[in-house]
């Protein structure tokens, strides 16, 4: 029974230092480093985040990109509701549909209003005119379009 004795003392006195260890630190030094206060809501820049109640636009099956095919009007950047002319040339080699997606953005890209419209069965070759509306943020720099062809679901 000698041959584990020692084993057994100090297996017992490892955990007496773990003990009294553990007793040396205060509840403050175990909760670890504390927050920085986060700025108030006032103090924040909201003026170039995206709105949360953006449009989504179909989606389009099939989908082939067709900006190519879109000639647009003026396209103003001034806070409110917004409306973009233009007209499509279909450049589709069979009846098609055309979503066409118009997002007002930032200059480091965040999307300050979106309005988009379904054209359905658009023949080859065809010209349609339309109209974009949306309600645009403050903050809007640059019109960027989207226009795809294929088969939108709705």
């Amino acid at each position: 029974m000698k041959p584990y004795v020692a084993p057994a003392r100090l297996l017992v006195a490892g955990v007496t230092c773990l003990l009294m260890l553990s007793g040396c630190t205060s509840n403050s030094d175990s909760e670890g480093p504390k927050p920085s206060k986060s700025p108030s809501p006032s103090t924040l820049d909201t003026s170039a985040i995206s709105p949360q109640d953006l449009p989504t636009p179909p989606p389009v099956a099939k989908a082939k990109g067709a900006v190519a095919a879109l000639k647009l009007g003026k396209c103003a950047l001034t806070p409110g509701k917004q409306t973009v002319k233009g007209t499509i040339a279909s450049t589709a080699k069979s009846t098609t549909d055309y979503l066409v997606v118009m997002n007002w953005s930032t200059e480091k890209g965040d999307v300050m209003g979106r309005g988009y419209t379904v054209l359905k069965n658009v023949k080859p070759a065809e010209k349609r005119k339309l109209a974009i509306t949306a309600k645009v943020a403050d903050g809007a720099k640059r019109c960027v379009p989207f226009v795809q062809y294929g088969t939108v679901r709705k």
